[in-house]
C-alpha cells in the first residue's frame, strides 16, 4: 500500500510490533513520521493498541511473564493481519474506532470493535456549543460508513453503518439494521451487543423504557454467543442498573470486573458500583 505522500506503508507485521512495543529503535523512528501522514496505518495501530488493552485485561496476573508478552505480540501480529484489524482504505469500522473522540464519548454503552474508553458526556444537543474537531471528524467517518452501506450489502459494511448511526445519535435508525444483521448471523456476539447498545441509547434518548428489556435480551444473546465479551458484560450491568434492578446490577458489575479489573472501563464499572443504592 502507498500512503497519501506516496511513501510505502510499513508491513502489517511492522505495525503490529510497533503497537506492542517490541520493535527496534531505528524501525520505530521510521514508522513514527509515516503515522503522522497516513490515517490508515494510524487506524491499524490504534486498533492494535485497543486489542492489546483487551488482552491485558483478560490476562491480568500474568503481566510479569515474558511468555505472556511474547504471546500478546504474536496475537497482535495475527489480529492486525486478520479481519478485526484490517488495515485498508475500505475499512469503515477501523476509521470509526480511530476517530472516536478521546475527550468524551456520546454513547454510554460499549460498542463492539475496540473503541477506547472516554468519559461519558452524553449526546450532542441542539443547544450545545459548536462541535469540536474530534466530533466533526467522527461525523465524516460515520457518513462515509453509512454511504458505503448503500452499495455494499455485506454484514461487515452494514454493521459499520449501524455503529456509525449510534455514534451520531441516531440509535433508532441503527436498531432495524442491527436486528437484520443479528437475524442473519445469530451467533455474532458483536451484532447482539451493538443491538443492545442501540436499544439502550434509544430508550434513554427518546424516553422509551420498554426498549430496556429488549436491550437486556440482546445483551444476554451476546453473552450466550461469547460469555467473556467485555462489551456485553458492561452493557448488561448498565441496562440492569437503568432498570433499577439494583441487586442484579451489582452482581453484573462484579461479574464485569472479574473479566476486566484494570482498564479505564473497569474504573467506570467501580464508579457505578459505588453509586448503587444499598440494600
Amino acid at each position: 500500500m502507498i500512503s497519501a505522500t506516496n511513501t510505502p506503508c510499513p508491513t502489517d507485521e511492522t505495525l503490529a510490533l510497533f503497537a506492542s512495543g517490541d520493535i527496534d529503535a531505528p524501525t520505530r523512528n521510521n514508522v513514527l513520521p509515516h503515522l503522522e501522514t497516513c490515517r490508515d496505518c494510524m487506524a491499524a495501530v490504534l486498533s492494535a493498541t485497543a486489542y492489546l488493552e483487551e488482552e491485558r485485561s483478560a490476562r491480568r496476573g500474568w503481566a510479569d511473564s515474558r511468555w505472556w508478552m511474547g504471546a500478546v505480540a504474536a496475537a497482535i501480529v495475527i489480529a492486525i493481519i486478520s479481519f478485526p484489524l484490517v488495515r485498508s482504505h475500505n475499512d469503515p469500522m477501523s476509521k470509526l474506532v480511530a476517530l472516536a473522540p478521546v475527550s468524551g464519548r456520546q454513547v454510554e454503552p460499549r460498542l463492539s470493535g475496540g473503541f477506547a474508553w472516554a468519559p461519558f458526556h452524553g449526546p450532542m444537543r441542539a443547544t450545545d456549543s459548536a462541535p469540536d474537531t474530534e466530533r466533526l471528524k467522527l461525523g465524516g467517518a460515520a457518513g462515509d460508513a453509512i454511504e458505503r452501506a448503500q452499495r455494499d450489502h455485506s454484514l461487515d459494511a452494514q454493521r459499520a453503518a449501524a455503529v456509525a448511526l449510534v455514534l451520531i445519535d441516531r440509535p433508532t435508525d441503527a436498531i432495524d439494521r442491527l436486528q437484520a444483521i443479528a437475524g442473519q448471523s445469530p451467533g455474532d456476539a458483536r451484532a447482539w451487543n451493538d443491538l443492545a447498545a442501540a436499544r439502550y441509547a434509544a430508550a434513554v434518548q427518546l424516553r422509551r423504557p420498554p426498549l430496556l428489556p429488549e436491550a437486556l435480551a440482546a445483551a444476554d444473546r451476546a453473552l450466550t454467543a461469547d460469555p467473556r465479551s467485555a462489551e456485553a458484560l458492561f452493557n448488561r450491568a448498565l441496562i440492569l442498573e437503568r432498570l433499577s434492578r439494583t441487586a442484579d446490577a451489582r452482581k453484573a458489575w462484579l461479574l464485569y470486573l472479574e473479566a476486566d479489573s484494570t482498564s479505564p472501563w473497569a474504573a467506570e464499572a467501580r464508579a457505578h458500583l459505588r453509586e448503587l443504592p444499598l440494600g
